[in-house]
């Protein structure tokens, strides 16, 4: 399946990923298999696996999609903007 990153909680270790046809699914980062965090906006792929104690299916083996030209994203810090402390990742080569 194909979707893009809707939300992630860094602090927490899970999210939300959603697909073209506006459902939303539930990934917890045991199931992520990049090396980097997600990051809300970037197109991901990954399986349908059950969710717990009979919740509704879940993200599982979640990677980013790779495209041959796209811009590399900066690994991502954190910065306080007027008082609120934000996770920014900048475009590199774009």
């Amino acid at each position: 399946m194909n979707g893009v990153v809707k939300h992630w909680d860094l602090r927490r270790g899970f999210g939300w990923l959603k697909v073209s046809n506006g459902r939303d699914y539930f990934c917890h980062i045991k199931n992520w298999l990049e090396t980097d965090a997600p990051t809300v906006g970037r197109a991901v792929e990954f399986e349908l696996g059950p969710g717990r104690n009979g919740k509704p299916d879940q993200a599982i083996n979640v990677r980013y999609v790779v495209n041959a030209g796209a811009a590399a994203l900066a690994s991502p810090r954190i910065e306080t903007i007027d008082g609120v402390d934000v996770v920014v990742r900048t475009v590199e080569g774009a």
